[in-house]
């Protein structure tokens, strides 16, 4: 029996949608770099969950990402990184700045606005690294850094600031938030960039500083 093309595109939508993985992120391959919070990429719609992947370029890269909060809400921040050859020891860290967190107790390597806190999540030093397989592009990736999942109780712009300590370099992904509230608009966007992640198109340069700095911003 003949299935007409609308029939064909409902059933297709069904199936996505029962298929939705647990890490169900809207994702955006972000290819601007950022100097600043002045230029930061702007999460969207801060009440659903996304997945930010993009890279640290250099060893004195500094990424800033952006949401905006007009009503208390629980935020949660994971970071990840590839499942590829030199990304076992790749500890990116990322802090979450913001009105009413508690002030930073480590050297940061970025000033924070005035009467903003920060909230630094570090490796958790497990050994052997956990993994994590996402079903929706079929791809593997190294955990290992604790999360952030915090009610965020005041109003107003917050920051996820993401940077190495040592000054490596290389690919990770932000998971951000956990609520689903997907278009059938970020659905089509989701499948249109599909390809990149999977062929890892969206992965820059994995590097290492010849003499690694001690100026960490993350630490003792």
């Amino acid at each position: 029996m003949k299935c007409s093309f609308s029939r064909r595109v409902v059933w297709f939508w069904a199936a996505l949608l029962i298929a939705t993985p647990v890490w169900a992120h809207i994702p955006m391959v972000v290819t601007n770099d950022t100097t600043g919070y002045s230029d930061a990429i702007k999460i969207p719609k801060p009440e659903v969950s996304w997945a930010l992947y993009s890279n640290l370029d250099s060893p004195t890269d500094i990424d800033f990402y952006s949401f905006e909060l007009t009503k208390p809400m629980l935020g949660h921040v994971t970071l990840i990184v590839p499942y590829l050859p030199d990304y076992e020891d790749f500890h990116p860290v990322f802090a979450v700045v913001g009105p009413g967190l508690p002030e930073a107790k480590v050297h940061l390597p970025f000033s924070l606005p005035k009467g903003y806190g920060a909230v630094i999540q570090e490796p958790t030093g497990a050994n052997p690294r956990p993994t994590f397989f996402e079903e929706f592009s079929r791809k593997r990736y190294y955990e290992g850094l604790s999360e952030f999942k915090q009610q965020l109780t005041a109003t107003g712009t917050y920051y996820v600031v993401v940077w190495h300590p040592r000054g490596e370099y290389g690919a990770y992904v932000i998971g951000y938030g956990d609520k689903e509230g997907f278009t059938l608009k970020d659905w089509a966007n989701a499948f249109k960039i599909l390809p990149t992640i999977k062929k890892d198109s969206w992965v820059g340069k994995r590097g290492k500083p010849p003499v690694a700095p001690d100026s960490c911003g993350c630490g003792k």
